[in-house]
């Protein structure tokens, strides 16, 4: 290299080190040139974020401590290259593909039969027919009309999810009360209510007393029949009769089977003995009646409530 001088053992070239190089030796045959590349960047590359893209940076840019670059997306949906809605989303709207674009709409309705049922439910989820629970009546009409049923759309069983996930009615609950709790029955002049016992289970009432004779005796006919004698009425804490209601009177100490009737004002009567027998003062009788309310399907009380035990 004559230009250089470089003909003989040295070489008197000019070199100069730049950035990332380094340079070592004098020329000479023996300390040749050197040229290395050193990798030392820092300062050199500078990372910085934008509205959409964050930048997470750590080392330096050397050799031993090279950059580590971490970049966030932090871009809104309607700013994506593939979204065009200039008024942006609103309020429930959900991106809907329209040709080569997102837009924001509000969602499509699931259109009728789009929804399967199983038993117990109905309708496909359409505005027409909405998904609900297929009942056996509607209240007030058919069989639901009153009579036979009470006119309370809320009175009735409660429904309610078990453990298995089930639909399951509420049981009824038995409720009774003695004579001790309230007065239940109320007697007629010329006769006495020593006991009584009552309970309800739903719809179904019953009555167990023990009636006295404290007027003069009756006699009983050839075929038992002593017409209708009302001995007392039921209280008004019992629920009312749904339909008139009758029970055979069983036979306590001395006195005859007896006949009994229940009407729907509460009256309890007596109808007819077993043939030729009399009922002398004091004599004793026995009265089992069952019937069914005129009420509410279901007595809902607090627990322990017994003054109220069997209100309606």
């Amino acid at each position: 290299m004559a230009r250089c001088n470089c003909s003989g053992s040295t070489c008197s070239c000019k070199l100069q080190e730049g950035n990332g190089i380094a340079i070592s030796g004098s020329g000479s045959q023996t300390d040749p040139y050197v040229i290395d590349a050193t990798g030392d960047i820092e300062g050199t590359v500078q990372f910085i974020s934008t509205p959409t893209v964050e930048f997470a940076v750590t080392g330096s840019g050397t050799t031993v401590a090279p950059f580590q670059v971490a970049a966030n997306a932090v871009v809104n949906m309607d700013e994506l290259a593939d979204v065009n809605d200039p008024t942006g989303p609103a309020e429930g709207e959900v991106p809907v593909w329209t040709t080569d674009h997102w837009e924001f709409k509000t969602p499509a309705a699931a259109p009728p039969g789009a929804i399967n049922v199983g038993g117990g439910i109905t309708g496909d989820g359409s505005a027409g027919a909405p998904i609900k629970a297929s009942v056996s009546g509607i209240w007030g009409q058919g069989r639901m009309l009153s009579p036979p049923w009470p006119t309370d759309s809320t009175t009735g069983v409660p429904v309610y999810l078990d453990s298995n996930g089930q639909l399951r009615a509420k049981p009824y609950a038995l409720q009774y009360a003695t004579n001790a709790h309230f007065v239940q029955m109320t007697p007629t002049s010329g006769w006495a209510i020593t006991q009584t016992i009552c309970g309800r289970w739903g719809p179904i009432v019953f009555i167990s007393a023990e009636i006295t004779r404290t007027g003069t005796a009756l006699s009983g006919q050839a075929q038992g029949d002593i017409g209708n004698i009302q001995v007392a009425t039921l209280s008004a804490q019992l629920p009312t009769v749904y339909s008139g209601a009758t029970a055979i009177g069983n036979q306590s100490g001395t006195g005859p089977m007896c006949n009994w009737t229940l009407r729907a004002d509460k009256a309890v009567f007596l109808t007819s003995t077993v043939p030729n027998w009399s009922i002398p003062q004091n004599q004793h009788l026995g009265f089992d009646m069952i019937y069914l309310t005129g009420q509410g399907m279901e007595a809902s009380l607090p627990i322990g409530s017994i003054a109220n035990l069997l209100s309606a």
